[in-house]
């Protein structure tokens, strides 16, 4: 598992609505994306979120796991894990 200690830093309301104090910066997620951020900061392991969010959303592990890497090498870019 990959300590995500910047997450930490992030300030995320329950609509999605995240500050970077860091940098100034606000982005927007989607419910989807505020789900798994919350999965990692509550320490599920990477490697496990595409089980848990195929389950609770109801789409095929393939889908989920595409959309999560997807994901993460957004948030990668922007320097926010």
């Amino acid at each position: 598992m990959k300590p995500y200690t910047k997450l930490f830093a992030l300030q995320i309301n329950d609509n999605g609505f995240v500050f970077d104090p860091t940098k100034g910066i606000s982005y927007t997620l989607n419910e989807t994306a505020l789900r798994v951020i919350t999965l990692l900061k509550n320490g599920c392991p990477e490697e496990n979120l595409h089980i848990r969010i195929a389950e609770e959303y109801a789409i095929s592990l393939p889908s989920a796991e595409f959309d999560i890497e997807n994901l993460l090498n957004t948030m990668k870019k922007y320097q926010l894990i």
